[in-house]
C-alpha cells in the first residue's frame, strides 16, 4: 500500500528532489530506452533502489538518492506501471479531486450515453454489412478500429428527424471512402482513461486485426464537467506563473524554432496554467505511451499503423454560433455551450478574452507537443497536427468541435497519412501530417 503511494506521489510530483516533467524526456534515442527498459524489467533491483531512498518527513515524501537523468526517470515508470497499469487512473482522479470512480464518464450515463449507443450500433451495422458483402483487406481496403472522444463520435441519432447531420465528424468522413471498413469504439463525452482501462480495443484487437487504429483522447478530462477550472489559477488568489522560472524556461527553449509559434499568444497563456495541466499532460502521456507499448508487444501489431490527434485552438465563448434561427444555434443552446471553456474560466476571474484564448492556446499547443514525441519514437505511431485547422469562429460548430466542413479538413490529413504508411511501417520519412498544410 505504501510503495502505491510513494509511487501517486512521484507521478504528482509531490516527492521533494523528485521532480520530473513530460517535456523533459527524450526519446531520440529509442535503443538505450530499450536497452534499459529491458534490463530493469529483467531485474527489479532498480526500481526496489529507487523506492528505498525515498521516505516521509514532517508529511511530505523526499527523495535522498543520487540524481537521476529524465530517462532513468522514465524507464522507473514504465517498469512499475507495467506490473500495476491500473495506477494511472488512479492518479487522474486525484488530479481532478473526483469523488465519482472515474470509468462512470458521461459517455455511458443518462442520455447522452443512450445517443452514444445507438450511433455506435449503427456504425458497427454499417461495418458487419460491409464485411458480409465482401469486404475484405486487399492493397488498397483497410479494416479500421476507431477509439475516442466526440471529434470520433458526435452523437446524431437524436436528430435523426432533421435530414442534414448537425455536424459530420472526423470518422463520418472516413466512413465515405469505400477503402475502409471502421468499427467503432468512439463516444462523445469519453474519456482517456476510460477508454484505456476499460480496454474495449483490447478485445477487439484479435478479432478483427485491423491494419489501422485510430485514437483520440484527452480533451474530455481537460474540459468536461467544468474540470478546466483545475488546470488554471485564479488571478486574484494566486499569483501569475513567472516566465523565468525554470519549467517554463525549459518548455519555450524547446518551442522557439518551431514553425507557426505565437510565442506572445503562449506567454500569454502561460501565465495562468496551473500546475495541475503540467500533471496532466504527464500522466496523459505515460498512459498513451504504456498504451503503444502495451500493443506493440505482440509482434502481430507491430505493423499495424496507430494514429493520434491533438484537437485545435478552441475559442471560449458563451455566444451561440450560427445565425439567430438555425440548427446549429438551436443545438448550441441545448449543450448550453460556453460551460466547457467560457464558464470555468470566468468563474476563475478570467474574464479578458485575449487571456481566455491565450490560455486555450498554450494548452492546445502543449498537448499536440506531448504526443509528437510519441509518434517519433513508435514505428508505426503518427501523429494528425489539428492545430491551425480552423481559420476563424465560422470553423467552429461549438467551444469544442469544429464544423462539418473543417472536420472534413482532418479526414483528408487522416487519409493521406493512412495511403502513405498503412502496410508500410518502417518507411516513413513524415511521422507528424499537420491538417493547415493543406
Amino acid at each position: 500500500m505504501e510503495s502505491t503511494e510513494i509511487l501517486q506521489a512521484i507521478l504528482l510530483n509531490k516527492v521533494k528532489n523528485f521532480k520530473w516533467n513530460y517535456y523533459l524526456f527524450d526519446f531520440s534515442d529509442k535503443p538505450k530506452i530499450e536497452a534499459d527498459l529491458k534490463i530493469i524489467k529483467e531485474n527489479d533491483d532498480f526500481v526496489v533502489e529507487i523506492m528505498s531512498k525515498i521516505s516521509k518527513e514532517n508529511g511530505t515524501y523526499v527523495y535522498s538518492g543520487a540524481a537521476l537523468n529524465p530517462n532513468d526517470v522514465f524507464s522507473f515508470f514504465v517498469a512499475f506501471l507495467d506490473q500495476n497499469p491500473n495506477l494511472l487512473e488512479s492518479v487522474m482522479k486525484r488530479i481532478f479531486d473526483l469523488n465519482e470512480i472515474l470509468n462512470n464518464s458521461d459517455s455511458d450515463e443518462g442520455t447522452l450515453g443512450k445517443f452514444n449507443r445507438e450511433d455506435t450500433e449503427r456504425r458497427n451495422r454499417m461495418f458487419d454489412e460491409k464485411i458480409s458483402d465482401g469486404f475484405s483487406k486487399t492493397k488498397d481496403d483497410f479494416i479500421i478500429l476507431a477509439e475516442g472522444d466526440s471529434w470520433f463520435l458526435w452523437p446524431k441519432l437524436s436528430f435523426l428527424f432533421i435530414k442534414k447531420d448537425p455536424v459530420k465528424d472526423i470518422i463520418d468522413w472516413l466512413s465515405e471512402n469505400d477503402h475502409y471498413a471502421i468499427y467503432n469504439l468512439a463516444a462523445g463525452g469519453d474519456w482517456l482513461s476510460n477508454m484505456f482501462y476499460k480496454g474495449g480495443y483490447i478485445e477487439e484487437l484479435p478479432r478483427l486485426s485491423p491494419d489501422v487504429f485510430l485514437v483520440s483522447g484527452g480533451g474530455n478530462d481537460l474540459v468536461g464537467d467544468g474540470r478546466l477550472g483545475n488546470m488554471v489559477i485564479s488571478p486574484f488568489l494566486e499569483k501569475k506563473r513567472d516566465l523565468n522560472d525554470k519549467y517554463y524556461k525549459n518548455i519555450t527553449e524547446k518551442r522557439k524554432n518551431d514553425l507557426n509559434f505565437d510565442s506572445e499568444k503562449f506567454n500569454l497563456g502561460a501565465q495562468f496554467v496551473s500546475d495541475e495541466f503540467i500533471q496532466f499532460l504527464n500522466i496523459a502521456m505515460l498512459q498513451y505511451f504504456s498504451m503503444f507499448f502495451n500493443i506493440n508487444k505482440k509482434p502481430a501489431y507491430r505493423n499495424m499503423l496507430m494514429i493520434t490527434q491533438g484537437y485545435d485552438f478552441a475559442i471560449p465563448s458563451k455566444e451561440r454560433n450560427g445565425a439567430f434561427i438555425s440548427l446549429q444555434r438551436t443545438i448550441n443552446s441545448i449543450q448550453n455551450t460556453g460551460n466547457w471553456l467560457f464558464a470555468p474560466l470566468n468563474l476563475k476571474g478570467i474574464t479578458n478574452p485575449e487571456e481566455q484564448r491565450a490560455i486555450i492556446y498554450f494548452m492546445i499547443y502543449e498537448f499536440n507537443e506531448m504526443l509528437i514525441p510519441l509518434a517519433k519514437y513508435f514505428d508505426n505511431v503518427f501523429h494528425i497536427d489539428c492545430r491551425g485547422t480552423a481559420d476563424s469562429k465560422d470553423d467552429w460548430f461549438d467551444e469544442l468541435h469544429l464544423e462539418s466542413h473543417a472536420f472534413k479538413k482532418v479526414a483528408k490529413k487522416y487519409e493521406e497519412c493512412i495511403k502513405d504508411n498503412a502496410r508500410k511501417i518502417g518507411s516513413a520519412t513524415n511521422k507528424i501530417y499537420r491538417v493547415a498544410d493543406n
